[in-house]
């Protein structure tokens, strides 16, 4: 098997609301083999193997996953996974359209396969695809504004299948595409955020992020963190649940915060006290606190695989990576308001030293960002950790987050 980037990238609903993960991909090793997946063919033998070897529900769960298929796949040369009531097949720009592949098209929905067209670009070739898509996914970046109003308004007028906007930058356009009328959205808004000059943090947030801040308070002693986080009932009663989970493995109950932190350790304790601190942010996608896990447990994982002497730190700067997004704030202006060392100041700000190129990393994998992570590694032995810590930190956060009940 070609060795695998494999990742994803979530499709939201209107509400913001989880949708599905689109799956990103790429083989990866030496040139011999970089030659090789160039071609439709060993590009559907990569995806393939990614649901044979690696299997759909440790990527994505039991969420919904679009799928860009080559035309080996939709021409019936490669078998399709069975998951047809997860499965939405993309058909991508550059596919030839023929009277054959339209004929496949039609048998794949008439099985039960949802149909999208990625990166609409109206071509006539593509008009007797248009019926038959239930999703059709418009690039932003490749359209005018006034050419963005006039597809909308043509393909309302000629079907019926919803509109996903992709690439979706800024505000500016994520509003545009809500007076629009589409139905889903994907791009990189919604873990960037939203910084408006000489705004202000709101109290409830400013609440929340002194919360973190206490927690992350490196004076702090065991006793003055057991009142902290006890003072909280909310966030006592959630500490104790993923504590006692499955996730920890506890040989016996843990039935108070001094119990756990004499257990687990002042380190742990804090992290997992600031990652439910994190969730008290109602009024962002639930997919950021997922994000938050993931780059949190990718990141602790490198660290153990690297021999790194401080793993809780890597876990720390992975998890205070999506803060800005959260508070819509600049990263400096929230490393100034919390008690954390200079290292991990450092590495969120700058993406300096050992920390800062790990998390780095991970923040490149999350966003399928395989060339900068194949060009900027300096350290081989992370690309060689990379699919593997991807896996386990996708299992590790389905668990957590099951535990505490988000």
């Amino acid at each position: 098997m070609l060795d695998l980037f494999v990742g994803r990238q979530p499709i939201f609903r209107k509400d913001l609301s989880l949708y599905a993960y689109e799956l990103l991909f790429r083989g990866h090793g030496d040139s011999d083999s970089a030659d090789v997946i160039d071609n439709d063919a060993a590009t559907s033998q990569v995806l393939y193997n990614t649901f044979v070897e690696i299997g759909l529900n440790n990527i994505i769960g039991e969420h919904r996953a679009f799928v860009n298929l080559t035309a080996g796949f939709l021409m019936g040369e490669y078998p399709l996974p069975g998951e047809k009531d997860r499965l939405v097949l993309e058909i991508l720009e550059h596919v030839k359209v023929t009277d054959a592949l339209v004929d496949a098209v039609k048998d794949l929905k008439k099985q039960g396969y949802k149909i999208a067209l990625d990166d609409f670009i109206y071509r006539p070739e593509l008009k007797p695809l248009i019926p038959l898509a239930n999703i059709i996914k418009i690039d932003l970046m490749a359209l005018s504004q006034e050419q963005l109003r006039r597809y909308v308004t043509l393909l309302r007028d000629k079907t019926d299948a919803k509109l996903l906007a992709e690439k979706v930058e800024t505000q500016q356009e994520y509003e545009l595409c809500q007076e629009l009328g589409f139905e889903f959205y994907q791009g990189y808004y919604f873990s960037k955020p939203n910084i408006v000059k000489d705004s202000v943090i709101p109290h409830n947030k400013i609440t929340v992020l002194q919360l973190i801040s206490k927690i992350q308070d490196p004076n702090l002693d065991i006793d003055s963190l057991d009142r902290i986080i006890s003072m909280d009932a909310s966030l006592t009663y959630k500490l104790l649940k993923l504590i006692n989970s499955v996730s920890f493995n506890l040989s016996k109950e843990v039935d108070s915060i001094k119990s756990a932190l004499i257990l687990m350790g002042i380190e742990q304790v804090k992290n997992w006290a600031t990652m439910l601190a994190l969730s008290k942010f109602s009024d962002k996608p639930d997919e950021l606190l997922v994000m938050a896990l993931m780059r949190a447990n990718m990141s602790y994982d490198l660290a153990l695989k690297l021999g790194a002497n401080n793993p809780d730190s890597y876990f720390t700067t992975g998890m205070l990576s999506i803060l800005d997004t959260l508070l819509d704030q600049s990263m400096s202006v929230i490393v100034e308001q919390l008690p954390i060392s200079a290292e991990i100041g450092d590495a969120l700000l700058t993406h300096s030293g050992s920390i800062g190129q790990v998390v780095a990393c991970v923040i490149d994998y999350e966003h399928g960002e395989w060339d900068t992570i194949l060009k900027d590694s300096t350290n081989e032995e992370v690309l060689t950790h990379l699919q593997t810590t991807y896996l386990q930190a996708v299992n590790d956060t389905n668990t957590q987050l099951q535990s505490i009940g988000s």
